[in-house]
Parts: structure tokens; sequence; C-alpha cells
């Protein structure tokens, strides 16, 4: 029997990459937003992704999607090295992009640490490269290293009619009857072992989303900031958002969300908080 760098058997190694393949092939996050990257070195990458109709607030971008596609890109470079997990996504976003049919991110590894990496991305008009849309950064748990590690594209599989569900049904949520937003369960394609970061992502901003319209009592606002820190790991379902409108002020309305494990002592999974720009 022979052995690989990694350690592993020939026959460990292919299990090992066969499970990575089939786990990621099943996540909605990617699948459904059709994100796609190359490695360009050990700590830069190049993403991109389309942008569809769903993908929109009223007026502009949704933070969300550009903060999946972000650790798509980052993902590359960090999965390859060890099993990470995310700690902290940033999205700053300078305009609503109105024509912007497909987005670029250029992502670099900025600090590769024994326990923490660090990473970022620039993100432009597919049709313009110099025209930046906006910035992202992600900060990384490191664990083991990750032999199996190979990258799924998942362009083929993105869904492209046009009666779409709204981005957080896609995304596992539902709305109830208090005005909150639940995950029930928590299916494979939201996670292998606990909640994935696209849904961490997606499900607070449609949240804080509803309580910016209902307090402001316009939709008309897009999102220029998004932070989201990953506080413990997504499992106790049902998992609700509960929304806090921070502060209307100079044209902002500022939101704070917790998402909250309902099935383990109303635990705190996440907090993000969202900054919207009225028009």
């Amino acid at each position: 029997m022979t052995t690989t760098d990694s350690g592993l058997s020939d026959a460990e190694l292919r299990e090992a990459q066969a499970t990575w393949r089939e786990v990621a092939s099943r996540l909605i996050s990617y699948r459904h937003l059709g994100t796609f990257s190359t490695a360009l070195g050990r700590h830069e990458a190049l993403g991109e992704m389309k942008i569809r109709h769903d993908l929109r607030g009223p007026v502009g971008l949704l933070a969300a999607p550009l903060g999946v596609a972000l650790l798509d890109t980052a993902g590359i470079n960090v999965d390859a090295i060890a099993i990470v997990s995310p700690t902290r996504i940033d999205m700053h976003i300078f305009e609503p992009a109105a024509d912007v049919t497909e987005i670029r991110l250029q992502g670099k590894i900025v600090r590769e640490a024994k326990t923490q990496f660090f990473t970022e991305a620039r993100i432009t008009d597919a049709a313009d490269p110099g025209r930046v849309i906006a910035v992202g950064g992600t900060h990384w748990s490191v664990g083991a290293p990750n032999p199996g590690f190979n990258y799924v594209d998942q362009r083929a599989n993105m869904p492209t009619t046009a009666d779409l569900p709204l981005l957080y049904e896609a995304f596992g949520a539902r709305l109830r009857g208090d005005g909150n937003l639940e995950i029930p369960d928590l299916p494979p394609e939201l996670g292998r072992y606990s909640l994935h970061q696209g849904p961490l992502q997606v499900v607070p901003e449609a949240a804080a989303m509803m309580a910016a319209r209902e307090i402001a009592g316009t939709d008309q606002f897009w999102i220029e900031h998004q932070g989201t820190s990953i506080i413990a790991r997504g499992t106790g379902a049902p998992l609700v958002t509960h929304a806090e409108v921070l502060r209307i002020a100079e044209g902002c309305i500022n939101v704070r969300v917790e998402l909250r494990a309902e099935g383990n002592d109303d635990r705190v999974i996440a907090t993000t908080i969202c900054r919207f720009r009225l028009v």
C-alpha cells in the first residue's frame, strides 16, 4: 500500500476527495448562485458570478450573494491549506450597481497564520474592470490539514428560470407569523454538520431589510455594509432571526440581527449589522 504526501493511502485520499465533492455539490450556497473561482497560486484567486434579478433588492445589489462569492473565491485558497471556518464576514458596497450583470473578484490571503487566516477581495464590474463595486474581507479559524479538498464547479447547476423563489426561501428560511424568519430544519443542502455560511448571510440580510422597510415605510434603499460575526455552530433548529433597528439618521437605516437557535436554549449563532442607504 502506498501513501500520499498527506499521509493517506491512495484509497483513503480518493475517499476523502469523493466525500468533499459530494458535500460541496449538495450545498445550496454555491450551487444556487453559480459562483466560480480559479486559484492563481497559494494566496491569490479570481472569482466570478452572474447577477440575476433575485440577487438584487428594489434598488441595488444584495450584500449576501456578494459575500457568498467572496468566500468561494477565498475558499479555493484556504480550503486547499486546511479545514477552516469563517468567523467574521464584512462586505462594503460602494454603489447600487443597477446595470451590472456580472462581477469579478480579485481575492487574496492577506495573512496565513497557524490558527487564523485573513482574506479579502476586490469586486468589480466584469464589463469594466476599473469600476470597483465593493470590497470584502473574512476572518477564518484554522483546523487540521484538508487533503480531501478539490474544487467543485457549480455553474452548470445554477438555476436560470424566471420564477425563482425569494433568496431567503431558496436558502431554507420561511416567514413566521411573528414577523421573524426561521430556518426550520438543517438538511445537507444547508450544511454538512451545521449551518453553512451562505444561509448565515442571506437570511439575516433579508430580516434586516424587512425591519428597515417597516420602519421607513419604503423599500427604496440599498445596502452599503453588512458585517456578520459567526459566534457558534449553526445547530439546534429552528434557527430564528431577531431584528432591531438601531438608528435612522443622515439618510441611513442601521439594523442589527441576531440568529438564534431556538432548539438549543435560544443560543445566539450569529450577529449581523446592516447599513442601508435611502434614495
